[in-house]
C-alpha cells in the first residue's frame, strides 16, 4: 500500500497520520490482517507540530527547514532626484559622464573596490 510522504501528527494508538486528496488518514490492520486506510474525519494538525517528510535518500523522517523569505522593497524614486548627482546608479554607467540633478556634469569612476561612484566634473 502507497503511504504518503509527509506525516501529519500521530493518533491516539502510536500510528503516523498522512494525507491525501481525501483527507487525512491512518494506516490501520483488519480482521483479517490487511492494511487499509481510516480517515479520520474531523482531525486537523495542531499548529505547535511541524510535519516530518520522508527522505527517500536516508531513508528517514525529517522535519522540512523553513524557507526564509527576504520582503524586497522598492526603492523610492525620489530619493535619486533629490540628490545633486545624476538619478541614475553609477555601476550602470561606469566611466561616463550624465548631467546631475544639480546642472553640473558628473563622470562615474571606478573605486579601488570595483565600485563605480559619481564624482563632479570640475569646470574650468
Amino acid at each position: 500500500m502507497k503511504v504518503g510522504n509527509i506525516e501529519y501528527g500521530t493518533w491516539k494508538n502510536g500510528s503516523s497520520i498522512f494525507k491525501d486528496s481525501n483527507g487525512y488518514y491512518i494506516i490501520d490492520i483488519n480482521s483479517k490482517g490487511e492494511e487499509y486506510k481510516k480517515y479520520l474525519k474531523n482531525w486537523k494538525p495542531t499548529g505547535d507540530y511541524e510535519p516530518l517528510h520522508l527522505d527517500k535518500s536516508k531513508n528517514k523522517w525529517t522535519t522540512q527547514k523553513k524557507r526564509v523569505t527576504h520582503n524586497i522593497k522598492l526603492k523610492n524614486k525620489t530619493k535619486r532626484l533629490n540628490r545633486p548627482s545624476p538619478p541614475y546608479p553609477a555601476n550602470d554607467y561606469c566611466g561616463k559622464n550624465k548631467k546631475g540633478n544639480d546642472g553640473n556634469m558628473y563622470t562615474s569612476t571606478k573605486n579601488k573596490l570595483g565600485i563605480c561612484r559619481w564624482v563632479k566634473i570640475k569646470s574650468v
